[in-house]
């Protein structure tokens, strides 16, 4: 007999309907029992439940509400007995077979001895009938069936009006409701832990209206009286609107509310002027901007507060933001990455919301009307350049709703055709300041730098062995198709035998651009580049898998346009699989799989995540199958760890030491290359390959194990697993004012705001 539980790590039993935190896990002889108003749901004592199974179902579902067709993923092995060949989920008569044999290396290294853990993955789609029934999860060894998993579960006979099934177009409905509700208890715990802040910075809010809509402009206001933290000012002005309505409801609110301050212009002077009336009015520690339109959440200050209460000399804070259309339905979240230059500085993602330093928007002197419709950008642009990043900081929870109108930049950019002009005068504005060499043109909605290409050297570093066909094409397209023609190309032959390969190297050595250095034994990746960069003479190296080919001309431009600016150290390439999938934007880090590759298998034409794959961003690692680094910094780290790792992760692993010198690490999707990934070296299959590959696993995971359990590229609301830039369920966040009131529990006395993550 089985009984279940959730993760050691989680908590106790989930509160019926949800599912803890981390999903599900069973184990054997454990006497764990869910609550007693939970134990008919998971059915503890059924005698078809086995024991000698350990599984985790990821948390994707509400299983109250199932929809006709719901996707079911996690992982199954036998701890002992029979392996495991099949799984399948079966309600009754109805059996839905699964996909299954998906790559889990995490379970591999839990469970190193079990068979068949690398491979325990499993997908099942199940379409349970109506009402409520028992659903089982099911394994099969020697053609004998055996249940794992046992839930009570719900499918509606009716939906309400406007409701969709999970998953789908309602999914962030569904997430809505979950974890972005703040009930009484929540409210109560905000305002006692805002007591014991030592620190009480109060906020003006700037508000700049022009012939508002009289219900959005009601609403924004309404955002800021109803904030849980009460030390903010509302500074309105209304920008000689045509329709008297304006001020009337600006007067009729400054009656009611002492906080509020209002101002009318006697002729209009645009959104840039209006702010500044609106700057010169504010009295607050820190500016706040919100647009006529829009609205804070209801903690959106108690969270700024709070960050200023962790870290006191913050400048500029910004947090994650969705859109609110006509009839206040909420959709389209964007969940953030922390400090971002490169992509900040060709989209405005910090803006909403934005909360400055009050000193900072005057050492800025406020907004430029030569930029109306980019103005908060140009602002930003000019405010950032004098902070340290370290004074910069993202709140990675839900602060801002952006309202999506016909005519607003919330639904399109190109409702303001004139506002993409500006943007690209203000980025060309910020590289002069700089004195950076570039040009700016805009793309489709965007903008993108190409800065001065550098007459330098770039050293090819292709480690190899055998497989001559890979590496000819390879150098054919090298050779035909780079417009960049400072280059030399160094291949590390490692003990090549074939025939085809010895005659290929020998052929191409011939060319004064290439040259073949031996270095025999067992194969380590590390090792082999390693070498190459010692024999390199360029001031760039740009290390390339055998298995690559050239397909864009201006690639090896790019990299080295980007490689070549000093602040930073680290650039990948888009790299796409022969069938025009793409492979590699960027790596998203993860405790248990080290790295994901970011938008793996997208088509093109997909623009990814707020419009990610089309712009120049940073992130944590890139491939080394295509990297490029100064060859000062490659030196100054030693190069790739060849002794601990030789093969799996050295890139990520040098990607993440490049980041400690304070250097950025660079994605660009203006080199593209095709990348037959593993078609020289082969798969991890054999007991050997997994050994190695697990030890090099366990090394990442002790020795960075922060970064890989927080991103700063990624947002905790956003899933780790295979489904990237999806929501997460859960987020992997901690409520605050939870752990404030926790800690006074467990202490007896008041805590500070520095309780809790």
């Amino acid at each position: 007999m089985c009984r279940f539980r959730c993760d050691s790590e989680v908590a106790a039993w989930p509160q019926h309907p949800r599912i803890g935190s981390e999903g599900w896990q069973c184990r054997a002889a454990r006497k764990d029992r869910p609550p007693l108003e939970d134990a008919e749901l998971f059915d503890v004592d059924r005698r078809d439940i086995v024991s000698r199974f350990a599984f985790w179902l990821e948390p994707r579902c509400d299983w109250s509400r199932l929809p006709r067709s719901q996707r079911l993923v996690g992982w199954c092995v036998a701890l002992h007995g029979k392996p495991i060949e099949a799984v399948r989920a079966r309600i009754g008569h109805h059996k839905w077979e699964a996909q299954t044999g998906i790559k889990r290396p995490e379970v591999k290294a839990a469970y190193p001895d079990v068979i068949g853990a690398l491979h325990s993955g499993f997908s099942v789609t199940i379409n349970p009938p109506r009402g409520r029934n028992l659903l089982l999860l099911e394994a099969c060894s020697d053609q004998v069936w055996e249940a794992f998993f046992a839930y009570r579960i719900d499918r509606p006979f009716f939906w309400r009006r406007g409701e969709n099934r999970f998953g789908k177009a309602n999914r962030y409905e569904y997430w809505l409701r979950l974890y972005d509700r703040l009930d009484a208890r929540d409210r109560s715990a905000i305002r006692r832990h805002i007591r014991s802040f030592d620190k009480r910075p109060r906020f003006s809010v700037l508000i700049p209206c022009y012939n508002s809509d009289l219900r959005f402009l009601r609403a924004a206001i309404r955002s800021v009286r109803g904030q849980l933290y009460p030390d903010w000012e509302i500074c309105a002005v209304d920008d000689a609107s045509e329709d008297p309505a304006v001020w009337r409801l600006l007067q009729s609110a400054a009656q009611r509310e002492p906080r509020m301050k209002i101002h009318r212009r006697r002729e209009r002077g645009h959104i840039s002027a209006a702010s500044n009336d609106a700057l010169d009015m504010a009295t607050g520690d820190f500016i706040v901007l919100l647009d006529h339109d829009d609205e804070l959440a209801l903690h959106a200050l108690y969270f700024v507060a709070l960050a200023i209460n962790r870290q006191p000399d913050l400048k500029l804070i910004y947090g994650d933001e969705d859109k609110i259309d006509e009839n206040g339905r909420r959709f389209s979240p964007y969940f953030k990455s922390q400090w971002n230059p490169d992509l900040f500085l060709v989209q405005n993602y910090a803006a909403h919301p934005a909360i400055l330093h009050a000193g900072l928007a005057r050492d800025a002197r406020g907004f430029d009307s030569e930029y109306d419709g980019a103005q908060d950008h140009e602002f930003l642009l000019r405010c950032v350049e004098r902070v340290d990043q370290s004074q910069i900081q993202r709140i990675p929870w839900l602060l801002y709703h952006w309202r999506a109108t016909p005519h607003s930049t919330a639904e399109a950019v190109s409702a303001k055709p004139y506002a993409l002009d500006a943007r690209a005068r203000a980025v060309e504005e910020y590289l002069q300041r700089h004195r950076i060499a570039a040009v700016v043109s805009t793309q489709g909605e965007f903008q993108r730098v190409r800065y001065a290409i550098p007459a330098e050297l770039a050293s090819i570093i292709i480690p190899t062995r055998d497989q001559a066909s890979l590496l000819e094409k390879c150098l054919r397209s090298i050779k035909e198709k780079t417009d960049y023609e400072l280059y030399e190309i160094i291949i590390v032959d490692n003990s090549s035998s074939e025939s085809s390969t010895r005659e290929l190297l020998q052929e191409v050595a011939r060319d004064e651009r290439i040259r073949v250095i031996s270095v025999p034994g067992e194969f380590n990746y590390s090792k082999l580049c390693n070498r190459g960069a010692a024999a390199a003479r360029g001031q760039v190296l740009l290390l390339l898998n055998n298995d690559i080919e050239v397909i864009d001309p201006g690639w090896l431009s790019e990299l080295m346009s980007q490689v070549t600016r000093p602040e930073v150290g680290v650039v990948g390439a888009s790299l796409w699989f022969p069938d025009g999938q793409l492979q590699h934007a960027g790596i998203v880090l993860s405790p248990e799989r080290i790295g994901n590759y970011a938008y793996f298998r997208q088509r093109r034409g997909n623009t990814g995540y707020f419009s990610q794959l089309q712009l120049v961003r940073n992130v944590a690692a890139v491939t080394g199958a295509c990297l490029a680094v100064r060859a000062e910094v490659y030196a100054t780290l030693g190069g790739l760890n060849e002794r601990d790792l030789s093969i799996a992760f050295n890139d990520i692993d040098f990607c993440l030491r490049v980041r400690e010198l304070n250097l950025r690490v660079v994605w660009t999707p203006h080199a593209e290359l095709i990348h037959r990934e593993s078609s020289s070296r082969g798969l991890e299959d054999t007991e050997e390959k997994q050994g190695r590959f697990h030890q090099e696993l366990r090394y990442m995971q002790q020795l960075w194990r922060e970064p890989l359990h927080d991103d700063p590229f990624y947002n905790p609301n956003l899933d780790l697993t295979d489904e990237l830039f999806t929501l997460a369920f859960p987020p992997r966040l901690r409520a605050p004012w939870k752990d404030f009131d926790r800690a006074n529990k467990a202490t007896g006395k008041g805590g500070s705001p520095n309780n809790g993550d």
